[in-house]
């Protein structure tokens, strides 16, 4: 994956700190796409569980920084059902790209 972004990271937005449920990736040949680009106009960041020199996990520390994301957006019917999704809390999408492939990225928002 071009962005290493997975299941598990923060998404950081507007001071906001969202889980990650899920990652999908789409890489596209000589991916530049300005309709992409007009509307990835959030700025954002993630963060990752941090690992010390036993192994051990010493919380969240950041993990990418200046990435540029769409707005969130409600999940379809048919995402809910393709991630088996039936729990009481919210979930959003947004996408994240670099100059090779984007990332879809599902997080938890809050409970409905």
């Amino acid at each position: 994956m071009a962005l290493d972004i997975i299941a598990g990271d923060n998404l950081i937005i507007a001071g906001g700190t969202f889980p990650i449920f899920s990652v999908g990736e789409q890489t596209v040949d000589n991916f530049n796409d300005p309709s992409y680009l007009k509307m990835a106009t959030v700025s954002c960041s993630t963060e990752r569980d941090g690992d010390n020199a036993s192994g051990d996990t010493t919380g969240k520390v950041e993990n990418l920084t200046s990435l540029l994301c769409m707005p969130f957006q409600a999940l379809t019917p048919e995402q809910l059902i393709g991630l088996g999704l039936n729990d009481p809390h919210e979930k959003k999408t947004t996408f994240i790209a670099d100059g090779t492939s984007f990332v879809e990225i599902v997080v938890t928002v809050g409970k409905r």
